[in-house]
């Protein structure tokens, strides 16, 4: 009954984990082709915007794991997660690109 017990609690974990794993991807690429749309990037570029997507939502997925459902806390946590965004982005994109990115950020960044 315990290996049992221990085997559910496995594959349930897998499971979770899995399903971070793809979302994290999913909501990369969705950004990705966002900003690809506005502002033609180069495989190059995509592949460090991946990245830094990828990056960042493992950071943010910490910060949710560790706030045990304290709203505020999580709010300002992400927050300050998100705000590195444009100084990681900089380095990658053009300065024309960079600035369209700027003006369009909400659009870009935003998951709908």
């Amino acid at each position: 009954m315990r290996i049992f017990f221990l085997f559910i609690t496995l594959i349930i974990f897998l499971k979770v984990n899995a399903q971070d794993s793809e979302i994290k991807f999913l909501v990369s690429d969705k950004i990705i082709q966002k900003m690809n749309d506005s502002l033609a990037l180069s495989k190059l570029q995509q592949n460090r915007i991946r990245a830094i997507n990828i990056f960042l939502h493992e950071k943010k997925m910490v910060v949710r794991r560790q706030s045990q459902g304290n709203e505020d806390i999580l709010t300002d946590q992400i927050q300050k997660i998100e705000s590195t965004r444009d100084s990681l982005y900089k380095p990658v994109l053009s300065a024309e690109q960079f600035e369209v990115y700027r003006q369009k950020k909400r659009y870009l960044i935003g998951i709908n």
